[in-house]
């Protein structure tokens, strides 16, 4: 265990050392103690009934999972089918302490272990970096465009600052996809997938060899499906999915020591805003609080007495009978377009491998959202982004083998890109027309940066191992803001824009062009100035760990870590009307304390793993609301987080196969700093203190042919998504479960048949629930609600 000299670390519960404890004594008592289970898995002779081994690539090589000493789960693509995965959202389904901040349609920021980032905002820096083949995905948007062709899916746990750069101070995910092969022959798939609401996808891919040195690979895919939600205010289907990309890859592999990689990729995403159910303020007298505020989901679920105050003073109950209705005034646009490129050169010099990676991406987002959930125009945010981004990563890295194992690289981005934010707020005056109040941010972005890590095996059975990363950030920006009534020409004198047109930022340049009123506090009509802002930060990321092989299958690791994420800048449409500094706000550190086991027993049919941490979030970067009644970029001085996690997989003779993970969290506020809207010991946002996944599997063969039947049960514990620990914005407790079944078949099993069925109880819960400070309600973005059935037909060759 590791002490932490002169810090407090009562925090970590008794229930958090009681699992890890848990863990050790099953580790080391199992064998004995499971005598006659072990001997009657030995009868078995098929090699099915142990646990597979997954090879991860968390520190930059080829290594087994269970002997790497950071906490990493891992999806092989083979398996993505079989769990319905088919978007970044879709990953909490399979582990412990992962959820989704469902912040809108197409901005889903994922959280583990209680970081993340709940910031709709188009210059948010997301606290969980993701790659795609070892490039960083600009944006959190990307996400969104599907997955597919993908050799395996990689969540790395706590920090990642020292191989992975800035950004990953809640960790990181890995998409690495199947690359072309010269060794390979020609090679490839298929995959359709049918279901309800008029479910459609369909995936593939084909590796095809030139030569003996060069090899392509081209992969396609689309994914369709209606709305689960119907808008009540004009029939309009919500939560729809309209996603198509491809990729193609080119390897060329001149000698055994070389190897080049170019690929491309392009993809789009389309749809309608995130449905919002709603819940009012007071009960019909206009004045007595709505009870229901304090029950959590439940709030939302059905009609209720609780009503909203329209602009003009009259009440509505906007709640309705059916989870899958909802109100919604803002344009049906929630669209991402992605474009790119990367090229990967690796050369090894005999002991020493140098590895060039080149990537360039353009990604533009369109998206509005009424957050309100009235039938009425209250708060229609629109968003209008475009991002250019170019990295460069070299490295050296050793492939000797020896006692002695190091990386050392530098890292270069060049980010262009031009945001906007425009709010439509029709909450204020009744006499005057809806005011418009616009952001617009020009940014660049310079990040460079140096890192080295090594491992020494002090002994046979004893590592240690530390990394370290210097970054510079080097952020410029020109903020513009404009503000004017939501009319053609910017005044009250002329009908107003219809409620459908989406206010993007070339059409709020032209509203207002003629215009040469600059901005200030409570100005209706203006544009600009603009006015530079710059940040100059510099940071430090590292790592620390050893690690101890107790056996040759049981191995113990402790591990001090800092991540960090760079700050932004505030690009709120409110700022300037109501008076409030553009202060760009400050990175945010962590710095994270672990102490872990993993173990493969039982003559490799179990797997059990466990850790325990203990986080201290410094500047945590919040977005709340103010006394003057807006939002605000908020670093909040200190947080911390203690955790557990448990991970065990079994598998028997006769085909059975039992996966369970759970994780515990307890994540809370202890130096508010007397921020508005941030509560001294309140909760952190999004952070439920339990969670678990639990699947049991049978196989059974049938001829050459073999069919798998698979249930598994889901639990997410209640959490909060505001910083003030208020009642309103509880999210309670949530059970899911799904069936699967699957039929392998064919001459070289070239064919999988699977059925699936999520959330057969048709559990109903919110991703995210909050009081709309500008719409008079709480909002709750919510689940789809229902069963989702498919049936998906994958063919190989």
């Amino acid at each position: 265990m590791i002490v932490k000299s002169g810090a407090d670390i009562k925090g970590v519960s008794s229930r958090m050392l009681a699992l890890l404890m848990c863990t050790a004594a099953a580790s080391t008592l199992i064998l004995p103690t499971s005598a006659a289970l072990s001997q009657t898995i030995a009868k078995d002779t098929d090699n099915s009934a142990t646990i597979e081994t997954v090879l991860v690539t968390a520190e930059k090589r080829v290594e087994n999972v269970q002997n790497v000493p950071i906490a990493i789960d891992a999806v092989q693509g083979d398996q993505l089918m079989d769990k319905g995965i088919n978007a970044a959202d879709d990953i909490v389904k399979s582990f412990p302490n992962i959820s989704v901040q469902g912040i809108s349609a197409i901005n889903d920021g994922v959280t583990i272990r209680g970081v993340g980032t709940a910031n709709f905002h188009l210059n948010a820096q997301e606290s969980v970096g993701q790659y795609f083949d070892e490039v960083s995905a600009p944006t959190p948007f990307t996400s969104q465009l599907g997955l597919f062709d993908l050799q395996r899916i990689e969540v790395l746990r706590g920090p990642q600052n020292t191989l992975f750069g800035r950004n990953t101070t809640g960790g990181a995910i890995n998409y690495i996809s199947r690359l072309p092969d010269v060794d390979a022959g020609l090679n490839g798939y298929g995959r359709i997938t049918v279901g309800n609401y008029a479910q459609v996808n369909f995936e593939g891919a084909v590796g095809i060899p030139l030569s003996d040195t060069v090899a392509v690979r081209a992969a396609v895919m689309t994914q369709n499906r209606d709305g689960v939600f119907t808008n009540l205010d004009n029939g309009q289907k919500y939560d729809s999915i309209s996603r198509w990309g491809g990729r193609l890859a080119l390897e060329w592999k001149p000698s055994e020591a070389t190897t080049v990689y170019l690929s491309g990729h392009v993809a789009s995403s389309t749809g309608a805003p995130a449905p919002t159910r709603a819940v009012g303020l007071t009960l019909s007298d206009g004045v007595t609080p709505c009870p229901a505020l304090t029950t959590g989901t439940n709030a939302y679920i059905g009609l209720n007495n609780c009503y909203a105050q329209t602009k003009t003073g009259t009440l509505v109950n906007v709640s309705t009978k059916n989870w899958n209705d909802v109100y919604g005034t803002a344009p049906p646009v929630g669209d991402v377009k992605d474009a790119g490129g990367a090229l990967n050169i690796a050369h090894d010099f005999g002991g020493v491998k140098l590895t060039a990676i080149t990537g360039i991406d353009h990604t533009s987002v369109r998206y509005a959202n009424e957050a309100s959930g009235t039938p009425y125009l209250q708060f229609n945010v629109n968003q209008d982004g475009t991002y250019d981004l170019y990295s460069q990563e070299i490295r050296l890295q050793s492939t000797n083998g020896g006692p002695f194992n190091w990386i050392v690289g530098g890292y270069y981005s060049y980010e262009d890109d031009d945001l906007g934010t425009l709010v439509i707020n029709n909450s204020g005056n009744p006499v005057a027309p809806p005011l418009v109040l616009t952001t617009e941010l020009k940014q660049t972005d310079n990040l460079g940066s140096v890192y080295a890590s090594g491992s020494y095996d002090i002994t046979q059975r004893l590592t240690a191992s530390a990394g370290l990363r210097v970054s510079f950030d080097n952020r410029t920006g020109t903020i513009i803001p404009r503000v004017f009534d939501y009319t053609q020409d910017g005044t009250a004198l002329t009908p107003q824009l219809s409620n459908n047109v989406f206010l993007d930022l070339a059409m709020a340049r032209s509203l207002v062009a003629n215009v040469t009123t600059p901005c200030d506090v409570g100005v209706r009509l203006c544009n600009g100035p603009g006015h530079n802002e710059r940040q100059n930060t510099q940071k430090v990321g590292w790592n620390a760990s050893l690690k101890y092989q107790f056996t040759a299958n049981i191995m113990g690791y402790a591990s001090y870590s800092r991540g960090f994420k760079a700050g932004a800048f505030d690009v709120r449409a409110l700022a300037v009307f109501l008076g409030s500094a553009n202060v760009p706000v400050k990175p945010e550190t962590l710095d994270a304390y672990e102490v872990g086991l993993k173990s493969t027993l039982m003559d490799g049919h179990l797997r059990l793993n466990g850790d325990i941490f203990h986080y201290d979030w410094h500047d945590l970067q919040a977005f709340s609301a103010t006394t003057s009644g807006g939002p605000a970029f908020l670093n909040v001085p200190l947080s911390k987080i203690d955790g557990a996690e448990l991970d065990a997989a079994l598998r028997l003779e006769g085909g059975w196969s039992f996966d369970a993970n759970a994780g515990y969290l307890d994540g809370r506020i202890t130096d508010s700093g007397g921020l508005p809207g941030v509560g001294n010991g309140a909760p952190l946002a999004n952070v439920p203190k339990w969670t678990f996944n639990g699947t049991l599997g049978k196989d059974f063969e049938i001829g050459n042919s073999l069919f798998n039947l698979g249930m598994t049960y889901r639990f997410q514990g209640s959490e909060n998504s505001s910083l003030n620990g208020d009642p309103g914005s509880r999210i309670s407790q949530a059970s899911y479960l799904d069936l699967s079944a699957g039929y392998t078949f064919g001459d070289t099993s070239q064919y999988r048949l699977v059925a699936l069925a999520q959330n057969v109880t048709s559990t109903k819960t919110c991703m995210s629930n909050l009081y709309t400070f500008q719409a008079g309600t709480y909002e709750c973005i919510p689940n789809e609600g229902v069963p989702l059935y498919s049936v998906s037909l994958q063919w190989t060759f």
